[in-house]
């Protein structure tokens, strides 16, 4: 069955046709130089019946797995297991990394993409073995075994296949470490309801799982977008070295992806070679659907010419590479996913969620800032030390529960300010900033306007929604192209000055 369309844009193993120019993986009972077969250990996930993923047993009731596989729907009453033998069994127990971190998204990274399932203990087969350790390496040009449920050109889902393919990667560092990919073009490719899958190893006539079955990655297959997903060169999977803790335990624990002794390099060399940590894999995967870039050195390319990063759109938890960086033009970021809060490199433009005050302490140690906007602040929070970044010509602090500003009166490059949706009562700390053209500040609780004295520069001014009751302050402001006063204490008549164009009479006459 097709899996659910997957709009993160990473695993194409659940959807797609197999390549007609890869041969379907054959069941191995007639396969030459194969001493047994590992199906009564891999088994199928049904959810209503029909099979969407694969999984092998590790374990009595214990199934290895995909984490993805679980993030659209969790029903344990939907979802059964199916052994060779035809047999089913509920499913008992899912567990993930991202039952503890809160970080599905990571299913979505070959990196972490494993998960464990509880079934019964009482089912008749047999298990196998993880490789770990120095028993079993997966090395580069090795053959490997791929077992699964999933479509092949002779049968569709549901239907077991083990069928060879060769290693061409095995990452130990950078940001696809963890990462077994493999050659689909030599004899055998993952294909829909292969997904969790084991990829097996033999050695002295006995199977061992290297890895779980990840799919068709769209950062190792710079044609993936808009792609058939079984026809793609290679293939992911997460490998079990970076997981240790699966081999003797019965629930899923921390990840061993953690920075050993850190070596400083240049970003390049860091994203390709560095002991990064899980933060850093998720700063490196935005980074990549941003720039639709493959690999560590087409990203460092692109940055040459382009060095402003939105990271709102994925889920980003450490910024500690881009602290390689020579600058930083723009960034936007939600600091509440942060583990931490690195110095950057000379910034510019910012635009931030913030949930503490040592999140708008760190913003505020940025003092290159030109352009600032800072959204989802918390009450209570001081922002005394936005009057000290001196070269801010735009600030926006729109719906931030602000109740007081301190003086703003050391930005002498201040053009725009924006403070709609706050707790303001007063605009003094603006007294003496003469040269602000834009002022929008809506839906506060400004009882006056004395803090415009003499703004001679103002051009546009948006004060609705507030407690108005005269605007003779506004009378300097003789360059004002546009006014709203609406809903305040004033008369209606003088609650909204038009532009130029549209003006009629004296109606901004003050």
């Amino acid at each position: 069955m097709k899996y659910v369309k997957l709009w993160l844009l990473t695993l194409v193993c659940s959807c797609g046709s197999h390549s007609p120019r890869v041969e379907s993986i054959e069941t191995l009972d007639q396969e030459a130089g194969v001493l047994d077969n590992p199906r009564s250990a891999v088994m199928a996930l049904e959810r209503d019946g029909k099979v969407f993923c694969s999984g092998v047993a590790i374990r009595d009731g214990i199934l290895l797995t995909a984490a993805h596989c679980f993030l659209n729907d969790r029903s344990l009453n939907k979802l059964h297991i199916r052994g060779a033998d035809g047999q089913r069994y509920p499913v008992q127990e899912i567990m993930t990394y991202a039952d503890r971190l809160d970080r599905v998204e990571e299913a979505f990274l070959p990196n972490y993409d494993i998960a464990m399932v509880r079934f019964s203990d009482d089912v008749p087969g047999r298990w196998i073995k993880l490789a770990s350790g120095a028993q079993v390496v997966a090395s580069e040009g090795h053959v490997a075994w791929i077992a699964g449920y999933g479509r092949s050109d002779d049968h569709p889902t549901g239907h077991y296949h083990l069928g060879a393919t060769r290693i061409k990667k095995v990452y130990r560092s950078g940001m696809r470490k963890g990462v077994i990919t493999v050659d689909n073009t030599f004899g055998s490719a993952p294909c829909s309801g292969d997904s969790g899958g084991p990829l097996l190893m033999q050695k002295k006539g006995e199977w061992w799982v290297l890895g779980v079955t990840h799919g068709v990655h769209w950062f190792s297959n710079p044609d993936y977008f808009g792609s058939d997903g079984c026809q793609f060169p290679e293939a992911s999977f997460a490998s079990l070295s970076l997981h240790p803790e699966v081999n003797g335990q019965d629930q899923v624990s921390e990840l061993s992806a953690v920075p050993d002794d850190r070596v400083e390099l240049e970003f390049l060399g860091y994203c390709e070679d560095g002991m990064v940590g899980r933060g850093d894999v998720s700063l490196f995967k935005a980074l990549l659907l941003q720039f639709k870039g493959r690999d560590c050195e087409s990203l460092y390319g692109k940055l040459a010419s382009d060095l402003s990063f939105d990271l709102l759109k994925e889920p980003v938890y450490s910024l500690k590479a881009l602290a390689l960086l020579p600058r930083i033009d723009r960034l936007s970021i939600d600091l509440r996913l942060l583990e931490d809060l690195p110095s950057l490199p000379p910034l510019r433009e910012m635009k931030v969620s913030i949930g503490s005050q040592d999140d708008l302490d760190w913003v505020f140690g940025n003092r290159h800032l030109t352009s600032l906007e800072l959204t989802d602040a918390p009450r209570g929070l001081q922002w005394d030390g936005v009057g000290q970044l001196h070269e801010l010509g735009t600030v926006i602090l729109m719906e931030n529960n602000i109740v007081e500003l301190p003086s703003l009166s050391g930005l002498k490059k201040l053009r725009t300010l924006n403070v709609l949706g706050n707790h303001l009562d007063n605009l003094d700390f603006i007294r003496d900033n003469y040269k602000i053209t834009h002022l929008l500040a809506s839906s506060n609780q400004i009882e006056d306007l004395a803090g415009l004295v003499n703004h001679s520069d103002l051009k546009v001014v948006l004060l609705g929604n507030n407690r108005i009751s005269q605007i003779l302050d506004l009378a300097s402001a003789t360059s004002l192209e546009y006014l709203s006063l609406v809903n305040n204490e004033i008369p209606l008549h003088l609650q909204l000055c038009p532009t130029k164009e549209q003006q009629q009479g004296s109606i901004c006459a003050f």
